[in-house]
């Protein structure tokens, strides 16, 4: 009687899980898009100001909406780039899903390739911002014009979504690639002529 190979069972695990991971990536891109309007940096002071990752500001303890336009005047855009990097993200996932792509192998390590690229870059951004909060949210005109004997500004919730995200793009983008290249090098195996193998 025949034994079962040991990688047998491996190998049904991972056929199993490698289709979902592109869906994953998708709600990954999705999500890092998303986050690009939510908060990149706060401060429980003063006006108590909350700073979107695309420049818009909310001044709660502001009298007027003067305050938030004129802070909303002096902003920088850093999930501008996050924005169009989750799309990529998304997009490129969503591609890779596709039955038709997924069964080209070389494609799939291309998607996965310019996905680990896009989540490397988010991390970057991101971790950026989460450090320095504003000097990547404000200009030169109001980190000089404010003296304060903290930070100007905490890192928000935003900020650090899409860099806990970013990490999980590029983690999920990896194993994609892990679990496809043996599939890659088991096929160009079994194309090689008997010959050549001996």
């Amino acid at each position: 009687m025949s034994s079962v190979p040991d990688t047998a069972v491996p190998k049904r695990v991972t056929d199993r899980i490698r289709p979902f991971l592109w869906p994953v990536l998708a709600i990954a891109g999705v999500a890092v898009a998303g986050c690009s309007q939510a908060t990149w940096g706060y401060s429980d002071q003063g006006a108590q100001l909350e700073v979107s990752g695309l420049g818009g500001v909310d001044a709660k303890a502001a009298a007027t909406a003067d305050v938030a336009a004129a802070f909303g005047a002096h902003t920088h855009r850093p999930a501008l780039v996050t924005l169009i990097l989750g799309v990529v993200i998304a997009l490129v996932a969503l591609l890779a899903w596709w039955k038709p792509i997924r069964r080209n192998r070389i494609a799939v390590l291309g998607a996965a390739a310019v996905i680990t690229a896009a989540g490397v870059a988010t991390v970057v951004v991101a971790a950026e911002a989460v450090a320095d909060p504003a000097t990547h949210l404000f200009d030169a005109a109001v980190i000089d014009a404010i003296d304060t004997p903290g930070p100007l500004l905490d890192a928000g919730w935003g900020a650090i979504a899409t860099l806990v995200l970013g990490l999980l793009t590029v983690v999920v983008a990896l194993t994609a690639a892990a679990l496809q290249w043996p599939v890659l090098t088991n096929s160009r195996r079994d194309r090689t002529p008997v010959s050549a193998r001996g």
